[in-house]
């Protein structure tokens, strides 16, 4: 009898929201998304123009609320957890 087994690893279920993840970023300040893994871990969403609509931050709240629910994380991003000086990095932290 066959052991049901994850199908992926934490690394590459890790590596694979990170992706939906930068690409949420990407979508809701409408930069192109062809490439999202071309997005530096290190920039800070102020570079992507998040500090000039705050409403982009609200937006993506809800778009990385609903990734941490879609894939059972258990993390919980709440309104202000996002502001235009935290970097994707640690949007990517806050939902993985």
């Amino acid at each position: 009898m066959l052991k049901n087994k994850p199908l992926r690893s934490i690394a590459v279920n890790r590596t694979f929201v990170s992706k939906q993840i930068k690409l949420e970023i990407l979508t809701v300040c409408d930069a192109p998304i062809s490439q999202p893994d071309n997005l530096i871990d290190s920039i800070q969403l102020s570079l992507l123009g998040y500090d000039e609509y705050e409403g982009w931050c609200r937006q993506l709240e809800t778009r990385l609320q609903q990734i941490a629910v879609q894939y059972h994380t258990g993390k919980q991003i709440l309104q202000g957890d996002i502001t235009a000086n935290i970097t994707v990095d640690q949007c990517i932290n806050m939902v993985v």
